[in-house]
């Protein structure tokens, strides 16, 4: 019994004088603050160390948590959602587990959203520094056991501020920047499979006429083409954190399917590679359409488009530099599929209506050329 009391003590901050220990997730915090909005780091105040908060090293769930010199920013950092309940769930980036409460233990965990013990306030002990809280129990700390910064990271009474509970939230404002973007054409796949569109339709009734109605005439008619980005489905560390910190730069790129099946490219406004939306442009073209009805006859004459649609692997190539000093540029690559849709032909179809007690006839299909006259930036 003796042994033991000796070990306890030696991993156990020595117990100051205390605030109200039975403090719940129902009281208030009058001290409590906001979470960045930004990923960021946990920096020990122990010894004005850069001693900071990161995951302990292996591949075992759970996870535990320690401190380290703030030295490879990407493997520290952690980012913060905040919960209607109250408090935040804390996600360790570069292994994309959840700071989770298991006693007086800490541990990284999948999250679990039905999980009270997963959610951390923030408490103000004077600029720059912080308390970490458990949300159910705002007296209960991270701390760092007996001031080792090589030692156990544990959750503690409230110990009047002293350094070994005393962090600071330090906000990564870089941003991952796109290097290169290199597409796999010959990977692409193209299909035809969409339904068509018809763009224009209208009737001409010339069954009261003995002579053939002939006309010519131009309509102005708007395409739509659209590109969008997916990423690949990706575990990495890199991944996980261009996804947290958004990028700067990304396609400019703007391809489509030509009449002949084969891909062309222009440029166009730069769209992030974690932005998965789709985004789309339109085009308005001139049809030049060239109308002959037969006497006695009703015939429709639409303007159809078909459109191919198109799936392009690319790998993009991202680098990273930190704001913590003395780190270095991180360069790694991120796989997706660039998905586009464009129209790549046109053709006036003309179907006989006036048959009697028959169905519409389609009777001839004619490719028409189509002239751009107008663009619209990408919405």
């Amino acid at each position: 019994m003796t042994l033991y009391t000796i070990v306890y003590a030696s991993i156990i901050p020595p117990l100051l004088p205390q605030r109200d220990t039975q403090a719940t997730k129902g009281d208030a915090m009058d001290n409590e603050t906001t979470w960045p909005k930004m990923p960021f780091y946990i920096q020990s105040s122990i010894d004005g160390s850069n001693y900071a908060l990161t995951a302990q090293s292996g591949d075992e769930q759970p996870r535990g948590v320690r401190t380290a010199p703030l030295q490879a920013p990407i493997d520290f950092a952690w980012s913060a959602s905040a919960d209607q309940r109250g408090g935040a769930h804390l996600q360790h980036i570069g292994t994309g587990l959840y700071l989770t409460r298991n006693g007086e233990e800490l541990q990284l965990e999948q999250l679990d959203m039905g999980k009270a013990d997963q959610l951390w306030r923030v408490e103000d002990l004077g600029s720059p520094w912080v308390g970490i809280n458990a949300w159910k129990n705002w007296e209960q700390k991270i701390n760092v056991y007996d001031s080792d910064v090589n030692g156990i990271i544990g959750l503690y009474n409230w110990c009047g501020g002293a350094d070994n509970e005393k962090w600071m939230l330090v906000q990564e404002t870089s941003a991952v920047t796109v290097k290169s973007v290199d597409y796999n054409l010959d990977e692409a796949t193209k299909s035809l499979n969409l339904t068509p569109k018809v763009l224009y339709s209208e009737s001409f009734d010339n069954t009261k006429s003995a002579t053939e109605f002939e006309q010519t005439f131009t309509i102005n008619k708007s395409i739509t083409r659209s590109r969008a980005l997916s990423l690949s489905e990706s575990t990495t560390v890199e991944s996980r954190y261009a996804m947290t910190l958004g990028v700067s730069g990304g396609f400019m790129d703007f391809f489509s399917v030509n009449s002949d099946f084969s891909f062309e490219k222009s440029t166009s406004t730069t769209k992030s590679v974690t932005d998965e939306s789709t985004e789309t442009t339109t085009d308005t073209y001139d049809i030049m359409m060239s109308v002959r009805v037969p006497a006695g006859k009703l015939y429709r004459y639409s303007v159809i488009v078909y459109n191919a649609q198109f799936q392009i692997p690319f790998t993009a190539t991202m680098e990273f530099k930190s704001k913590v000093l003395g780190s270095s540029p991180i360069t790694f690559t991120v796989d997706g599929i660039y998905e586009g849709v464009n129209g790549i032909r046109a053709e006036v179809e003309v179907t006989e209506v006036s048959a009697p007690n028959s169905e519409p006839t389609v009777t001839t299909r004619i490719p028409v050329e189509m002239t751009k006259v107008a663009e619209t930036e990408p919405a």
